[in-house]
């Protein structure tokens, strides 16, 4: 036990996680500057969740895959209320609903993290590719599931946002459509392209370092 311990806390892990830290944050901030849609910005972080919860499910150390997951998961979540400050549906529903907004965002954000590395780590000794496409697959159905969750939760409180800015009547095409559809696309396909293909260029790398 004492020598995993001494394997999960190495120098070279915690470079290893600060690395997926920065680029989560760093993700996250190029997502920022683009014109948020329904209200909601991009998430293009949900790459570096998916990949360090593959990258260190592959290691036979227990579950640290999903530990890490989830770890950058929270991360995301404590971006994602920064989203707030700009203005938008976030900022309306942190200024009439702060208590369950919050909850929507860590609980979202820790699952598209954690659910993720589950998925690969329990199918990643059957078929690795098959791990990473559903892997990154899960990421956004979570983080896009438990946002409309939560959304119909605070029916009322989206209401008002669609009255305050003439955005119809119709709840569920605004959620589904107007607010998180053309998100959850993108969020798709970025997460399905890039995740498998930096899975296959780092297993190359390493196959060719042995």
């Amino acid at each position: 036990m004492d020598t995993e311990k001494k394997k999960f806390f190495s120098t070279k892990m915690i470079v290893q996680l600060a690395m997926f830290f920065a680029l989560t944050i760093l993700m996250q901030v190029l997502a920022f500057t683009l014109p948020a849609i329904g209200g909601v910005s991009f998430t293009f972080s949900l790459v570096p969740l998916v990949l360090g919860g593959i990258y260190f499910g592959k290691q036979e150390n227990k579950f640290i895959g999903i530990w890490v997951g989830a770890f950058l998961g929270l991360l995301f979540a404590i971006l994602t209320c920064f989203d707030a400050l700009r203005g938008g549906m976030t900022t309306f529903l942190f200024t009439n609903r702060p208590f369950l907004t919050i909850i929507t965002c860590l609980t979202k954000g820790i699952l598209a993290g954690l659910i993720p590395a589950v998925v690969f780590k329990f199918l990643y000794k059957k078929n690795s590719y098959v791990a990473v496409i559903l892997a990154a697959i899960s990421a956004p159905i979570v983080n896009t599931g438990i946002f409309i969750i939560f959304m119909f939760i605070m029916i009322n409180t989206v209401k008002d946002f669609m009255g305050a800015n003439q955005l119809g009547e119709n709840v569920v095409y605004f959620l589904f459509i107007g607010c998180a559809g053309i998100n959850f696309i993108v969020e798709v396909i970025i997460n399905v392209v890039i995740s498998p293909g930096i899975f296959i260029v780092q297993k190359a790398v390493d196959k060719n370092s042995v």
